[in-house]
């Protein structure tokens, strides 16, 4: 259970649902919303779509929480899933009330991402996780992200296992030029969100001399809809820093990976993830990485394959910047050989459904 709009969390579910269908489950995926960005790949894998669709008069009537929530226990109720799988918030909520309601006749597995601390200890986050005790397991997609759910509830620590996010790539039909252009060509793939500290990186690009700036270029691919007074908000800061030709803005696209290959680096200067599928995704094409310290990074990034830095330090950013501008072309191309290595271990597929595969 998820949504089909374009997300991490979401890319995540339907990877899961895609390769347990491959592997003859029979599956369904339930979502809300009238978004269908990964609708094709549910669809190539055979996923029966359940889509609750938007309700004009519960919007006016701001009733869509309860409208979702009767949809979703009742469905779970006609269709006699033998296991359900879900992930955050009131989508957790349903799933285990539903297996507390129906003594245990499903298997209940959730989903939990890593949230900044003031998040965690909310008063919704606290009722919908009084639920969580008629889970069977609690998938978490990072270390960090169990040891901070374990920190705050530490009666479900029992229950609580890590798997990290699957890594699936379509066909890679672009080329790769290193340093085209003369510049280091970074890509942030990344929604326009506050959390994804937009204004920290712009802030940091504004700290830089003239020669780092004409070394570099960095392209975000983001979904303006999603966030359209985040993406305006940056446009202005851009024009007003002249920063222009150092930093350009693009909508979301379904051929991420394909553009993620044709640059240099994955970029992420996030306050707060779960595990980033663009820089899991970007260390599988054989990309260096620039990354804060968010997440897992000791285990994906060192200083063989990346640079570090701290998200609420625009100088931090800078300085890593100003590293990267340097970076010749046999060390990109080192460092994303080391990426690629690194990734293999940790992110196939197949290793990573077989896990999915145990708990279900």
């Amino acid at each position: 259970m998820g949504g089909l709009q374009s997300g991490g969390a979401e890319h995540q579910m339907v990877i899961v649902a895609a390769g347990l269908a491959k592997r003859g489950y029979d599956v369904s995926y339930l979502c809300s919303g009238d978004d269908d960005f990964f609708k094709p790949v549910l669809e190539d894998a055979k996923v029966k779509i359940i889509q609750i669709k938007e309700n004009r008069l519960t919007s006016l009537l701001k009733l869509n929480i309860p409208r979702l929530s009767f949809c979703v226990y009742r469905i779970l109720k006609k269709e006699r899933f033998d296991t359900v799988v879900s992930f955050l918030g009131l989508w957790n909520y349903e799933n285990c009330r539903f297996a507390k309601c129906k003594k245990k006749k499903h298997r209940a597995n959730t989903g939990l991402m890593n949230k900044p601390d003031i998040v965690w200890l909310s008063k919704k986050d606290r009722f919908y996780t009084k639920y969580e005790k008629y889970a069977d397991v609690k998938v978490c997609n990072s270390d960090n992200a169990k040891n901070k759910f374990s920190k705050y509830f530490p009666e479900h620590k029992d229950k609580l296992i890590t798997i990290y996010n699957a890594v699936a790539l379509p066909p890679i039909n672009s080329s790769y030029n290193v340093k085209n252009g003369e510049r280091v060509n970074i890509i942030i793939p990344a929604s326009y969100r506050d959390v994804k500290n937009p204004f920290g990186l712009l802030n940091a690009l504004n700290l830089l001399d003239e020669y780092s700036k004409s070394r570099l270029h960095i392209t975000w691919y983001g979904n303006i809809n999603g966030g359209k007074a985040v993406y305006e908000q940056m446009l202005e800061q851009i024009a007003a820093q002249h920063l222009g030709d150092v930093i350009e803005l693009k909508d979301a696209t379904t051929d991420i990976a394909n553009r993620i290959y044709e640059n240099d680096m994955v970029g992420l200067f996030s306050k707060s993830e779960g595990l980033p599928n663009a820089i899991c995704e970007g260390m599988l094409l054989g990309k260096s990485i620039i990354m804060t310290r968010v997440s897992d990074f000791d285990v994906l990034v060192d200083a063989s394959n990346g640079i570090l830095c701290d998200w609420d330090n625009p100088e931090s950013i800078a300085d890593a910047l100003r590293n990267v501008a340097k970076l010749s072309n046999e060390e990109l191309v080192e460092m994303g050989n080391n990426s690629k290595r690194k990734a293999e271990k940790l992110f196939a597929e197949d290793g990573i459904i077989n896990q999915w595969e145990q708990i279900i």
